[in-house]
């Protein structure tokens, strides 16, 4: 019963897919709107969006906030409708709807990686999606994934990420060893971590509330001393996306100083810089996870 699902599943998927990329890039704004009443009517995510909001500092005035949430929606609906273009893209294309904002830092990174690699992490703002193939056409990248329960899907999924040279770190079996192989080899890991961490995270303050926070980057930034990078996009007014990649920084341990103590120090400075960012581009941002659900 499981298998004619996913079948039925990926056939509308293919279909889907085939529909959007019909219309060049150009239409993407277009096709948000056009989309755009349909999520609210297939889902929560409006209600969804309005609990995060009341739950964070954040400050949208009540006549403001049914404008704000119209944008959170057409951003995710964006960030959908440029990852199935991005399964038919090749590299030229995908560079030509990408700007980086300060790639000297990443060169420097790259340069400099040696034997400890390179720990990036990234939040769901913009399109994550598009950063980690742009980076992995011209750079050596992991990133940690979870698998998709479908595997007809999965496999449309790891096939788009594959043309760019990304691998995927699953998370399944010792995803340790593997993250620590790839640093060792040079190469940038990304994380990401602006999601809730679960029972397993560790305790860190985001937008005035307690959460928990997956603890991967800081627990490999310090066992490795390994540089970690903070990195973002955004979608300009054309469009096309953005890339920014924050001054990196050394994590270790202090004098007297147990890991957890340590790992929540870094986790916070990494915390405090995404909330920055996503202060300063708040519907960019995918207010439809609850980041905190885990409250301690």
């Amino acid at each position: 019963m499981k298998k004619i699902q996913y079948i039925i599943e990926y056939i509308f998927l293919k279909i889907f897919i085939w529909i959007i990329n019909i219309f060049p890039w150009k239409y993407n704004n277009g096709l948000s709107f056009f989309f755009l009443p349909l999520i609210k009517v297939i889902g929560n995510y409006k209600k969804i969006t309005v609990e995060n909001i009341k739950k964070s500092n954040i400050n949208i005035h009540e006549d403001n906030l049914n404008k704000f949430i119209n944008k959170v929606l057409r951003q995710n609906i964006l960030t959908y409708i440029e990852m199935i273009k991005l399964m038919k893209m090749n590299k030229e294309e995908v560079f030509a709807h990408i700007n980086f904002k300060n790639k000297e830092i990443l060169e420097k990174l790259y340069e400099n990686s040696g034997e400890k690699g390179i720990i990036f992490v990234l939040a769901h703002i913009g399109n994550w999606e598009i950063l980690g193939q742009a980076v992995a056409y011209k750079y050596n990248l992991a990133a940690i994934a979870r698998r998709q329960n479908n595997p007809y899907t999965e496999n449309l999924i790891k096939k788009m990420r594959g043309k760019s040279g990304l691998e995927i770190i699953y998370r399944e079996g010792n995803v340790a060893l593997k993250v620590l192989r790839y640093l060792r080899k040079g190469y940038g890991v990304g994380f990401l971590n602006d999601q809730d961490g679960g029972i397993s995270g560790i305790t860190t303050e985001f937008m005035g509330r307690n959460c928990s926070t997956p603890q991967g980057p800081a627990f490999f930034g310090i066992k490795t001393e390994s540089p970690i990078c903070f990195c973002y996009t955004l979608r300009n007014e054309k469009n096309n996306i953005d890339v920014y990649f924050e001054e990196p920084f050394y994590p270790s341990k202090r004098k007297n100083e147990s890991n957890k103590e340590a790992q929540k120090r870094v986790l916070q400075k990494l915390i405090n810089i995404q909330e920055k960012v996503i202060k300063k581009n708040p519907y960019q941002w995918n207010w439809l996870a609850n980041r905190w659900r885990t409250e301690r």
